[in-house]
């Protein structure tokens, strides 16, 4: 009997851990290069599990199936070819494509703009300028459930929250390295419960908020342990409130509970199946699989769904089991 109630202590007083095995790699899809090296950057996927490329290099949209078959590709018709070179992308509920576009070669009349899932080109979304709900170099995009878009203004050091057409809904942050202020903001992801957790990049860290930009809490500092980063830049959830950072410099994704608490990492620097070489970008299907831009490799890769962490029991749990 004394045997028994100190394993069941042993029980309550370990920590959960996730599995430290890394997902088994599916599938590489390599882009299509007309311009001589594609980067995918950022990546967003729709309700029937279709995969959304921003092309910064190929300046140009790539739509896949889940499984990697082309489907469609687009470019900016109100822009010169080599001023549209999308960063991040976002599916709304409505499935409309949002694009963002900080210009490497000039101000362009516009940094966000809106297609349909075909790629038929809907107009720009926002102004440029530093006021509410105006853009300076937008990065990351997501959109929640209203279908309000959530944007990382990395000039601003803020972030903005607009509607479809534009209009300022709320806006939060500014220069620094305190709670609720940025170093260049990066991708930014929307959690179905309403929590909005940004990749600090400069700051070397994630930051979560609620939609109105209440600071929650954050996680991260500079280097390469687990839960350490070296240039945060794409970030994702899945259905059960995981959050993937792909740790581009790391050459790494890690994985996290939604409170920060570090669950496991999988890749190396390199070029060979499962290698990475700066990833920016990451997404998780419904089905959860996990899609990574491995942006200077100029491919995407494809891995399965991770396996369920281990959760120990509680004590409250235990008495309910043995009394």
């Amino acid at each position: 009997m004394r045997r028994t109630f100190f394993l069941l202590l042993a029980l309550v007083w370990i920590p959960a851990v996730a599995s430290s095995q890394p997902p088994s790699l599916q599938s590489i899809w390599t882009i299509h290069s007309s311009y001589g090296l594609a980067r995918p950057w950022h990546l967003a996927m729709d309700a029937n599990g279709n995969v959304y490329v921003a092309d910064a290099a190929e300046f140009r949209v790539f739509v896949f199936t889940s499984d990697g078959a082309a489907v469609t590709s687009w470019t900016c018709p109100a822009l010169d070819p080599l001023d549209f070179s999308p960063r991040g992308i976002a599916v709304s509920s409505d499935g409309q494509v949002y694009v963002t576009t900080p210009s490497p070669n000039g101000p362009a009349p516009f940094w966000v703009t809106a297609y349909t899932a075909a790629g038929s080109y809907l107009g720009p979304v926002g102004t440029m300028g530093s006021d509410a709900g105006q853009l300076g170099r937008p990065m990351g995009i997501a959109a929640d459930a209203s279908n309000h878009l959530f944007v990382t203004d990395t000039e601003n050091f803020r972030v903005n929250v607009i509607d479809a057409s534009g209009a300022p809904i709320a806006q939060w942050g500014g220069w620094g390295s305190g709670p609720g202020e940025f170093h260049f903001p990066q991708a930014i992801a929307v959690s179905p419960s309403g929590n909005v957790y940004v990749t600090d990049d400069d700051n070397q860290r994630i930051q979560v908020f609620t939609t109105t930009g209440a600071f929650i809490t954050q996680w991260g500092s500079y280097g390469n342990a687990p839960g350490q980063f070296a240039g945060p830049w794409g970030i994702a959830l899945d259905a059960s409130g995981n959050v993937y950072v792909a740790d581009a410099s790391n050459n790494r994704i890690q994985v996290f509970s939604s409170t920060g608490q570090f669950l496991m990492q999988w890749g190396t620097p390199g070029s060979g199946p499962g290698q990475f070489k700066n990833p920016l970008g990451v997404a998780v299907g419904m089905d959860g699989r996990v899609y990574v831009a491995d942006t200077f490799n100029s491919r995407i890769q494809v891995f399965a769904p991770l396996v369920t962490p281990t959760v120990r029991s509680t004590w409250g749990r235990l008495k309910t089991l043995y009394r």
